[in-house]
C-alpha cells in the first residue's frame, strides 16, 4: 500500500492478510485527508490516535503530513508486529508513532487523561464496535477541544442518533463507494439564558 501525501509520498507499507483486516483504498484515504485538511483538523503537531489501526494507513499518513505523533492500537499479535516493522522501516519508531497492542474497548480507559486533536476509527466490519467506541471516547474526554474524530464504516451500515453520543455533533457524512465516513467533533455548550430583568 503507497503513502500518497506529505514527506512520506510515495513510500510503501507492508500489508498482511488477518481477518478483520481491511485498509483503506487509495482513494478513500484522500477523500479523507481532504476532508479533514478542508476543516483545520490535521496540523503540524497534531496528536492523533488510530483506533483499530490495522497496517496503519490512516495513521502513517497523518504523520507523513505533519502530525507530530500517533498511538496505533491494535489487537491482533501479528497485525500490530507488521506495523511496528512498517514504522521502522519508515523511520517512525520513536515516541512520535507507538503502538499498543490491545482491545480498543480496554485501552480508551487506560488513556483517560490524554486528548487528541484526531481520533480515526476504522471497526471490523459487522460487529457493532463503533457504538461503544464513541462512547468510550466521551466517557473518557479523549477528543480535545477543536479535535475530530472520524469513522471509516461500510456504507450501508445504520448509525441512529443513539449511537452517538449527545457531546459529539456531526460535521458531514459522506459515501465513498463501499464505505462511509463520518466526522465528528464536540458538541458547542449551549449558553444559559439570561433572564431579562423585570420592569416595574
Amino acid at each position: 500500500m503507497r503513502i500518497i501525501g506529505g514527506r512520506l509520498g510515495g513510500r510503501h507499507i507492508k500489508v498482511i492478510e488477518s481477518e478483520g483486516l481491511r485498509p483503506a483504498t487509495g482513494r478513500v484515504r484522500e477523500a479523507l485527508f481532504s476532508m479533514l485538511s478542508a476543516r483545520g483538523a490535521l496540523f503540524p503537531g497534531a496528536r492523533v490516535l488510530d483506533l483499530f489501526a490495522g497496517a496503519g494507513s490512516v495513521g502513517i499518513e497523518a504523520l507523513s503530513r505533519g502530525a507530530g505523533e500517533c498511538l496505533f492500537v491494535e489487537r491482533q499479535p501479528d497485525v500490530a508486529k507488521v506495523l511496528r516493522e512498517n514504522l521502522q522501516s519508515l523511520g517512525l519508531a520513536s515516541d512520535r508513532a507507538q503502538v499498543l497492542r490491545s482491545d480498543v474497548a480496554k485501552a480508551l480507559p487506560r488513556l483517560a487523561g490524554r486528548t487528541f486533536d484526531l481520533v480515526a476509527i476504522d471497526p471490523p466490519y459487522g460487529q457493532g464496535l463503533l457504538p461503544p467506541t464513541l462512547a468510550g471516547l466521551a466517557v473518557h474526554g479523549l477528543l480535545a477541544e477543536q479535535g475530530v474524530a472520524v469513522a471509516e464504516i461500510e456504507a450501508g451500515l445504520e448509525v441512529a442518533a443513539t449511537d452517538v453520543p449527545e457531546r459529539l455533533s456531526c460535521l458531514t457524512d459522506r459515501t465513498y463507494c463501499q464505505t462511509r465516513i463520518i466526522l465528528w467533533t464536540l458538541a458547542t455548550p449551549a449558553s444559559p439564558s439570561i433572564p431579562e430583568p423585570s420592569i416595574p
